[in-house]
């Protein structure tokens, strides 16, 4: 059940190595000529420190480097970006999005939006890597962009975002429709920190095969981490979820879609593991599982969620929120977990909720204590409920 993801190797031995030392004139600040002087051989743009004025998306070829050196390499948006159609309204982007490229890698850089544009209108995008395949994002830090901070969609192959800092954008980063239709795929999300977004922290969208492992994702404005099926429900296409492995990450005051949420809304949405993650405070449930199904959530920490308004009201939807919660799940096994509210809170209703027409279920051998209407709540004729306790 746990997806696994192999590192991106990709070796540039004897490409060419283009040095920009500083920026330059043009609607790239002389980035864009350096790329495309190895467009045919592949090489290794290094940009020196400096801020980078960008009126046109950078674009990257396949088989190519870009780099800087780190925090004192800034490229910066300016309002003409936010004037052009998608793809062309991103601050970096992959050469051939409609194509594709690989073996691309992008680190150490700065991308700021700095807060132009409105997303779905003229929002503007820190990174987008469509259709890609076997990449590597990594060391990047995404700041004020209206659209999403980092965007990988589409395509095959291997793709790893690791290291980065995405703050105040949409949503932070954004993994979608990778999975059946596009070949094998692996998708590691690692590392990063993904704060203050206004949306959701980490959400991947109809991605199979993942690995969201040891991020820091806190105080963004709906939800820490959301991995759902999708739909074109115009037209009646289902795009499934399968295989997803939660593990390790600090989920911590996220808004009113809770810390984690697996969502089974739109599409079929199974085979997840989520396990050992701490989530606490977050606006409404610790982990909520939807009508997904086939799962383990397992050794995880979900404590003080259900957070009320300031003036200590709960909304209708918070009414059952809890520190995990089941809603019209099936095949899932909640164990080993530890579901608390500290003495001056208890916020979360149940520390265990199961709901709706959720059934089949296994809920063992969890520390449920000091909830504020109890430890386990649960549904179905053939769930099975032992060795749950108080801690």
């Amino acid at each position: 059940m746990l997806a696994q993801v192999a590192l991106v190797v990709m070796v540039f031995t004897t490409a060419p190595v283009v040095t920009v030392d500083a920026p330059g004139p043009g609607p790239t600040a002389g980035i864009q000529e350096a790329l495309d002087s190895m467009r045919d051989s592949g090489g290794r743009v290094i940009l020196g420190p400096g801020r980078y004025v960008v009126s046109e998306t950078v674009r990257v070829p396949s088989n190519c480097i870009l780099e800087g050196a780190g925090a004192a390499t800034v490229l910066e948006a300016t309002t003409e970006i936010r004037r052009r159609q998608p793809p062309r309204n991103r601050v970096v982007s992959n050469a051939d999005p409609d194509g594709g490229n690989e073996n691309i890698i992008i680190r150490d850089l700065v991308l700021d939006g700095v807060g132009h544009g409105e997303y779905h209108f003229t929002g503007i995008y820190g990174l987008n890597l469509s259709n890609c395949r076997d990449c590597t994002i990594e060391r990047l830090w995404v700041r004020n962009c209206s659209g999403e901070g980092i965007l990988v969609n589409y395509g095959g192959g291997k793709v790893i975002v690791r290291g980065c800092v995405v703050s105040a954008c949409n949503h932070g980063i954004n993994v979608h429709h990778r999975g059946a239709g596009y070949g094998a795929t692996e998708t590691l999300v690692d590392g990063n920190i993904v704060r203050n977004n206004r949306c959701i922290g980490i959400f991947c969208e109809a991605a199979s095969n993942m690995v969201i492992s040891d991020n820091l994702i806190s105080d963004n404005g709906w939800a820490g981490i959301v991995w759902m099926g999708g739909a074109d429900e115009a037209r009646g296409i289902p795009y499934p979820a399968r295989g997803v492995t939660i593990v390790g990450n600090m989920v911590l005051r996220n808004g009113d879609q809770g810390g984690i949420f697996i969502n089974g809304t739109y599409s079929d949405t199974t085979d997840f593991v989520v396990v050992g993650n701490v989530c606490r405070d977050n606006g409404r449930d610790g982990i909520w599982a939807f009508r997904a199904h086939d799962g383990v959530i397992s050794g995880n920490l979900c404590a003080d969620n259900n957070r009320p308004a300031q003036d200590g009201t709960l909304a209708d939807w918070q009414q059952t929120a809890s520190g995990i919660r089941l809603a019209g799940c099936r095949g899932v096994t909640v164990t080993g977990n530890t579901c608390h509210d500290s003495p001056d809170k208890r916020w979360q209703i149940y520390g265990i909720c199961g709901e709706g027409d959720s059934d089949g279920n296994v809920v063992c051998g969890n520390r449920v204590g000091g909830n504020a209407s109890g430890g386990v709540k649960t549904c179905g004729a053939t769930t099975v409920i032992s060795g749950n306790g108080p801690e």
